[in-house]
């Protein structure tokens, strides 16, 4: 009985790490933490800004769609969504339309990149040739920021 009481005397003092242990574990995972976010950052970036433009395809797509159904809708190069169906506003249901084509609501803030963070859909202008929409492009301050053609290849 008396050895098993020192024995747990000699262990009661060992038992888990001590602070400056795990204050150096701590420190050591933060600064590794710290090197690998700075590395990840740009690809994060990248990775919005390949969403940005599928979404921006996406609303190219929707636009064509409701060009080849509607025979009577007019735009020009340069016109925003927002242009196009209030130029529009004789065609019915036109602002549902592109909404359910292209799955998003004309003021959602679907572009997160650096680039294109701030635009909405409606902020999307076409490029027309020869009265065929041959893409479609984001605009920030008058510099284009971000851009798909039509043609997908």
């Amino acid at each position: 009985m008396v050895k098993k009481l020192k024995d747990l005397q000699n262990k009661k003092g060992k038992k888990g790490f001590s602070m400056i242990e795990l204050i150096i574990v701590i420190a050591i995972m933060a600064i590794l933490v710290a090197l690998i976010g700075t590395q990840l950052i740009p690809y994060l970036d990248k990775s919005r800004a390949g969403r940005d433009k599928t979404t921006l395809d996406t609303v190219l797509t929707a636009v064509q769609t409701i060009a080849a159904e509607n025979e009577d809708l007019t735009f020009a190069d340069g016109d925003d969504v927002n242009t196009i169906i209030s130029n529009n506003s004789s065609i019915t249901n036109l602002q549902t339309d592109f909404e359910k084509y292209a799955g998003l609501n004309l003021t959602d803030t679907p572009f997160k990149s650096k680039a294109a963070n701030k635009l909405k859909v409606q902020d999307v202008k076409i490029k027309v040739t020869n009265d065929v929409i041959e893409g479609a492009y984001l605009e920030d301050s008058g510099k284009v920021v971000l851009e798909v053609n039509g043609d997908r290849n």
